[in-house]
């Protein structure tokens, strides 16, 4: 994958969630809430992320059907994308 040209295929919501993930690994919901961003958008745009490789969706804990996972930068690119 040519991440250079995924950059500017990126959202800006997309570009905000990898600036975050570049400071530390989050948990999903810790992520959405201080982003503001609705459910079913913030889930948007993290399939996205997770489908181009350049975020890392971890389960931590699973709780019947409910799940908590933990999001982080996908390392093997983070260099590439380190200029967002």
């Amino acid at each position: 994958m040519n991440v250079k040209k995924s950059k500017k295929e990126l959202a800006e919501n997309q570009k905000a969630i990898l600036k975050l993930l570049m400071e530390k690994k989050y948990r999903q919901n810790e992520l959405q809430n201080k982003l503001g961003i609705s459910s079913p958008g913030f889930l948007y745009h993290l399939n996205i992320l997770e489908k181009k490789k350049l975020i890392i969706k971890k389960t931590i804990q699973q709780i019947g059907n409910a799940r908590i996972n933990e999001i982080s930068i996908n390392p093997f690119n983070y260099k590439e994308y380190a200029q967002i």
